[in-house]
């Protein structure tokens, strides 16, 4: 079973945002990115601050996001965000290591479903720069999983 990940609501959102992105650079969605994100769509949950969703919650209950409800964020956020830069704004508010590294990781996955291409490749390096990242420990820790 994949690793599941808790992204808060924002962070859900930039992930959507740059999901947008990443599949919008090679100009269409195949059938490998498709795939690529149903694996993403499993390995996501919302992190809610609900009473009785503290540390102790009962794990067994978490659910994935699931590749429907994560494929309505996608357009949603295509509705939130009317451009690449009201995305990459929305990405910088994503101060979380943890986070970063799963959307990174998250991103990276569906990129690498068909190949990294130059644009795609543009955006990882820019996440990487203005995250900070460790990219080879990114990968090691999630992509690869």
């Amino acid at each position: 079973m994949p690793k599941i990940e808790h992204l808060t609501m924002p962070e859900q959102m930039a992930l959507a945002g740059l999901m947008r992105m990443i599949v919008r650079l090679d100009g269409r969605l195949t059938d490998d990115e498709q795939r690529a994100i149903a694996s993403v769509a499993a390995q996501v949950t919302l992190d809610t601050d609900t009473p009785g969703a503290g540390p102790f919650r009962d794990a067994s209950s978490i659910e994935p996001l699931g590749e429907v409800r994560f494929l309505e964020l996608i357009q949603i956020a295509g509705e939130e965000f009317p451009d690449d830069a009201a995305v990459r704004e929305a990405v910088l508010e994503v101060k979380r290591t943890e986070a970063r590294e799963a959307i990174f990781a998250f991103i990276y996955e569906v990129a690498a479903a068909n190949g990294v291409t130059k644009g795609e490749n543009k955006l990882l390096d820019w996440l990487t720069e203005h995250w900070e990242l460790q990219v080879s420990t990114v990968a090691d820790d999630g992509a690869g999983s």
